[in-house]
């Protein structure tokens, strides 16, 4: 996709909704977390109807993933034992790797916890206050080389993900995205079907 193969490690993504930016931010990083040791990626969502949501769509990724792959006649194990599964959790304890997900300003990184991975969804929908402080509390545990992705739908031209994205835009303060309606071709009126719409 056009964002996978421009994504760094501070990624701001302003986005039409369903046109599969969320699940390719998704798809990235369980990979990462299913294949690399002691990797924790975390995910904040806007609200608690949102959680479980998420964590089906990991634990989708996770169920689809093949056991074992064969590459040139060796087998590999691909896909690592589950350890806590839950709404919020899945550990991986053969790697040390975790994927935590919740609320914005409901999950408090402890000091000394170290974040690789970071996915703030609907970012522009949250309180100003708390995502000041979640991203000042993600800044202090990502670590070097760790990504971080800001994604949201529009919600007006104030708050936190607003400043955040024109930084980037402007001071290239981390990298801009956005993607508009018609990246997806399901928005798209194909002229042969002008007919078949009722005005």
């Amino acid at each position: 996709s056009h964002y996978y193969e421009r994504r760094s490690n501070d990624d701001k993504v302003l986005k039409a909704r369903q046109i599969g930016i969320t699940t390719s931010i998704n798809t990235d990083f369980a990979a990462d977390a299913f294949t690399t040791p002691n990797l924790a990626v975390v995910v904040m969502c806007q609200d608690d109807d949102d959680v479980p949501m998420f964590m089906g769509k990991y634990k989708d990724l996770y169920r689809r993933l093949p056991e074992v792959v064969d590459i040139g006649g060796w087998e590999f194990k691909l896909k690592p034992a589950l350890g806590n599964d839950s709404d919020h959790l899945m550990t991986f304890p053969e790697l040390g790797s975790e994927i935590i997900i919740g609320t914005a300003g409901s999950i408090k990184i402890r000091r000394g916890k170290t974040i690789h991975r970071f996915h703030g969804t609907e970012v522009a929908f949250w309180p100003d206050s708390t995502a000041i402080k979640v991203m000042a509390m993600v800044e202090g545990a990502l670590v070097k080389g760790g990504r971080k992705v800001e994604e949201s739908s529009p919600n007006g031209n104030s708050g936190y993900f607003f400043r955040s994205y024109n930084d980037a835009k402007q001071k290239q303060i981390g990298r801009a995205f956005f993607y508009e309606w018609w990246w997806d071709r399901e928005y798209m009126l194909r002229p042969e079907d002008k007919d078949a719409v009722d005005y």
